[in-house]
């Protein structure tokens, strides 16, 4: 490598940024490109199935250096901090504390989006997500709320709200699952589908809360417009929110 190869950085090893390196790698010439893959944790997590985990079930490790093991991809474990498109460095702070600058010529930008808890005051604080941390959590307190006929209330009904409610509802009948939204249900769905999810809610015993807004989470309820809804265990599924990193920078 000289200090004429052309440095490309990979931001976010998901479904995007993964394969967005791996191509890269097929078809470039490694003599005049170096790629490099950064992302906070050092195992590929596989985003769609997050709703497996929270109902405890084990999905396989898939190390990120183990899956590139066999290209030419040098994988950064670390968070990214801060970007500056005037010197073309990318801001990596490690596992162990430690901060490294990372020079690009070319920045492929794909750390993706996280469930919006942000925008809604106490949800933060008394929700719990299905972001992979959070999910874990989770995951271990389920089998003593279920025998506790415990209340799991479900903010928001796209298509992770009705896989985790129905996943919850299978696994654990003892929960007493309630979704509520702030529209109708699984709006990009067609009328069949709908109706289909529908049936399996009744079978499953979800209660469904439609176009009622949530605006404030408490400890154990849910503030709305049309008054609270009390819960034991809150999950938001209500919505995703991107990293400021790249505006901000």
């Amino acid at each position: 490598m000289t200090d004429e190869t052309i440095q490309v950085v990979v931001l976010g090893a998901g479904y995007s940024g993964l394969m967005a390196a791996m191509r890269l790698a097929n078809k470039t010439d490694r003599r005049t490109v170096a790629i490099t893959l950064v992302n906070a944790s050092e195992d590929f997590n596989e985003r769609v199935r997050n709703h497996q985990l929270i109902s405890g079930e084990r999905l396989p490790q898939r190390p990120l250096a183990k899956m590139l093991a066999n290209t030419r991809i040098r994988f950064q474990p670390g968070t990214v901090v801060a970007l500056d498109p005037h010197r073309h460095i990318a801001t990596v702070k490690t596992g162990a504390g430690e901060t490294v600058d990372l020079r690009y010529d070319y920045l492929i930008y794909t750390l993706g989006s996280h469930v919006d808890v942000g925008s809604t005051p106490g949800a933060s604080q008394h929700a719990y997500t299905v972001d992979e941390r959070s999910a874990v959590a989770l995951a271990p307190l389920l089998p003593d709320l279920a025998v506790r006929e415990a209340r799991v209330l479900l903010v928001g009904a796209g298509n992770t709200g009705v896989e985790v409610s129905t996943e919850l509802a299978e696994r654990f009948p003892g929960l007493r699952v309630t979704v509520v939204t702030r529209g109708s249900f699984a709006s990009n769905l067609s009328e069949a589908a709908k109706r289909h999810i529908r049936k399996a809610f009744s079978r499953l015993g979800i209660t469904l809360i439609e176009n009622t807004a949530v605006t404030s989470l408490d400890p154990n309820q849910a503030n709305t417009i049309s008054g609270p809804i009390p819960f034991d265990v809150c999950i938001w599924v209500g919505g995703f929110a991107v990293s400021d990193l790249a505006g901000s920078a």
